[in-house]
């Protein structure tokens, strides 16, 4: 009998890549050869999509070309958005993405002119408008007392719903994914109103509008100023932004308005972290900035906040997604990326690789923990609450998840990065305690457990604080994973063998045929 492998095939090499490095020393990870620190605190997502899917990093033209295709692809087909339509409100926004993606494999198939790469920046461009038509589309019926903005419809206005009730509330079928009754102006009391219904979220269309009521982007802080910090991340206005944060000691650097580019400037390193108020609809200084949101290059992460809240989301908000979707873009032989793989080595198309990694990432074991983590840490209102539960949980033997990793040994450098913007982001949010309770939990698991957070701990409450619904974390997931999906079905195409391991086997020996009337 052959010897047994590790349990989940741990510390076996199932194959060569030159995509990524994950693990090395402990706690390192690049994509082709970057770190990871250096793409998050300098890049932007599209740029890391381009280096993962096309092996080098865009040129000046190379990266403007690419947003404007993005963006050309971020709009609905008809016939998608009438399937999106039909899907139950109760469905799994994980089970919504894999229909999408098979049914826009039916209507766009891959084609000799139509090749992996541009498959993967139509899906990378679609994958957030997807979800949030089904999100929006079932949501509208089930919010009758909340005034919402849609087409011939002015701000605050309460709509006849009988005649229409499952027309979506806005369509991504447009140049900017509204109609144009809504815009940067819509802000406010409408937009806020939607995204505060009382309740929790589940995983469905209906049910994502149940959050609880989220910091608004555009709020002076709810938090108490922090001390004064220097080389961390520090928070600025809706048209100034902190400082990046990368690994310990990086310089500070200003926050892009489109994730790459020119910054604007950033507070000096020592000032207190301490911003003042946003100013209110109608002063001129509101007039500038709404003016200068309404000229926002396309991003991949700023496109998903607009399309999701109904307006243009503050400069810190589209820099941390646009951070989190580097973070989460690629991370070697993780299982759905394998399963992408096993299927790609069979020569199937690109719509079903990709297909395999979404339901594969959909398992509670793979994706979803940072939901995990949020339904944990919104249970406390204090961080001395927070410990003490923690240590009971343990003692009962119960997982606390977001900790620990199959792969790293030392510590996980995207959960560093995250951390610090997570930091940031509290202090404009209404619930901005959740950070100082999270904190609470790592102590107690660093030193009961001596296990540290990975990537999903933080990214929990940095998407909580940009108003994300919960159920929304593992969709997410999918929009930044593409791009690494797509990188390793190429690579596995290009010197393909079908994938067929071998098993141990652990079953009877060879036993005798027993007749049917002999058999008990």
């Amino acid at each position: 009998m052959a010897a047994k492998k590790p349990g989940g095939l741990a510390g076996v090499e199932a194959g060569t890549t030159a995509i990524s490095t994950v693990g090395k020393d402990g706690c390192g990870l690049t994509y082709r050869g970057y770190a990871i620190e250096d793409l998050a605190e300098h890049g932007s997502f599209e740029e890391t999509a381009y280096l993962l899917i096309r092996g080098k990093l865009p040129n000046v033209d190379e990266l403007t070309d690419y947003r404007r295709k993005l963006e050309a692809a971020s709009r609905l087909p008809a016939a998608l958005q009438r399937i999106l339509e039909l899907l139950p409100a109760d469905a799994h926004p994980m089970e919504v993405l894999q229909a999408g993606c098979v049914a826009l494999g039916t209507l766009e198939p891959e084609l000799p002119e139509r090749p992996a790469a541009d498959l993967a920046d139509r899906l990378i461009a679609l994958t957030g408008p997807m979800l949030l038509h089904w999100y929006h589309y079932h949501r509208r019926g089930d919010e009758d007392d909340s005034p919402v903005s849609i087409a011939g419809i002015g701000n605050g206005q309460t709509p006849d719903r009988s005649a229409d009730i499952r027309r979506p509330q806005f369509s991504a079928d447009t140049d900017d994914g509204l109609p144009e009754s809504v815009g940067p102006e819509a802000d406010g009391a409408a937009s806020d109103e939607r995204r505060s219904a009382s309740g929790r979220a589940t995983v469905s269309g209906r049910q994502l509008a149940r959050e609880p009521k989220r910091g608004r982007g555009d709020s002076a802080p709810a938090r108490n100023a922090p001390p004064v910090v220097t080389g961390g991340p520090q928070p600025g206005s809706d048209s100034t932004a902190g400082s990046a944060p990368g690994s310990a000691g990086r310089a500070a650097q200003s926050i892009p308005a489109s994730g790459g580019g020119a910054a604007p400037s950033s507070p000096a390193p020592n000032a207190a972290l301490s911003p003042a108020p946003s100013p209110a609809p109608g002063s001129p200084q509101f007039a500038d900035i709404a003016a200068d949101a309404a000229d926002e290059d396309y991003t991949v992460a700023g496109h998903f906040l607009y399309l999701l809240h109904g307006k243009h989301a503050a400069i810190r908000h589209r820099r941390v997604f646009d951070i989190s979707l580097t973070l989460y873009a690629e991370h070697e032989f993780n299982a759905s990326t394998f399963a992408a793989r096993v299927t790609a080595s069979t020569l199937s198309n690109f719509h079903a690789c990709i297909a395999t990694g979404i339901g594969t990432l959909r398992g509670n074991l793979h994706g979803g923990a940072n939901e995990a983590v949020m339904e944990l840490i919104e249970r406390f209102g204090t961080p001395e609450e927070a410990a003490e539960a923690t240590r009971a949980r343990l003692a009962e033997k119960q997982l606390i998840m977001g900790f620990g990793h199959r792969v790293y040994s030392v510590s996980d450098p995207r959960s560093d990065i995250i951390k610090k913007w997570s930091e940031t982001l509290s202090y404009w949010s209404e619930d901005g305690y959740l950070y100082p309770v999270s904190e609470a939990v790592e102590a107690v698991m660093r030193e009961e457990k001596a296990l540290f957070p990975n990537l999903d701990f933080y990214s929990a409450t940095a998407y909580h604080f940009m108003g994300i619904p919960t159920a929304m974390f593992t969709p997410i997931f999918v929009i930044a994973r593409l791009a690494g999906w797509t990188a390793h079905i190429i690579e596995q195409r290009r010197n393909n063998r079908i994938i067929r391991p071998s098993a141990a086997y652990d079953g009877p020996e060879v036993q005798p045929w027993l007749e049917l009337h002999a058999r008990r």
